[in-house]
């Protein structure tokens, strides 16, 4: 039953979900294939907030993390929209809440050129160069994935594109550089164009 549920969840089939929770589907159960990602139904229905809205009525539960300690939010920040991440924030999550390495949804979404979802969390409050502990910001992200237009939302938003990492083998990479890396010309035009300025944390 569980993996009819995922898939249900996965597909948008509201009306499955809802027999499979009224036998007695467990709303919370993980996906166990090896080579999934650990993802509860509430994660794979993160493009459709109608089978979100079903899965939290039957105590889906909105914080779950999965064995790598990625969010419910995050899932929804990357393919969802800003209704699945206010069901969320209705329901009890903390749309702030990081994984072990400090990522958070504003993160995900930029990395993903989730538009909407990065707007939505930036008016939720979520800071525009809130880091990981490596000191990688949404900035960063959405540079290193090649998406426009994202880093202009978030240039405008005031992220900080001087800003740069500060452990690991990437230190002391900025956002500029991570796109240039990955040849993204356009990102890269982008943010050589931002005016000069004190240098973020280093």
């Amino acid at each position: 039953m569980a993996e009819e549920l995922h898939d249900a969840a996965w597909n948008g089939d509201l009306d499955r979900v809802h027999a499979l929770l009224a036998d007695g589907a467990d709303p919370n159960v993980p996906e166990l294939d090896d080579t999934a990602f650990g993802w509860s139904p509430l994660m794979l229905a993160a493009r459709k907030p109608g089978v979100m809205k079903a899965l939290l009525a039957a105590g889906a539960d909105p914080a779950y993390a999965t064995p790598s300690g990625e969010l419910v939010a995050m899932a929804v920040a990357r393919i969802g929209t800003p209704e699945g991440l206010r069901l969320l924030q209705a329901a009890g999550a903390d749309l702030r809440a990081t994984d072990r390495a400090g990522n958070n949804a504003l993160m995900e979404a930029a990395g993903a050129g989730n538009r909407d979802t990065v707007a939505f969390l930036l008016d939720q409050g979520l800071g525009v160069d809130d880091t990981t502990h490596d000191g990688g910001t949404a900035l960063m992200a959405a540079a290193e994935a090649g998406e426009a237009e994202v880093t202009r939302q978030l240039l405008a938003a005031g992220a900080d594109p001087r800003r740069r990492l500060r452990t690991g083998t990437r230190a002391d990479r900025t956002a500029i550089d991570l796109a240039a890396e990955h040849g993204h010309a356009t990102v890269v035009e982008l943010l050589a164009s931002q005016p000069p300025g004190v240098a973020g944390d280093p």
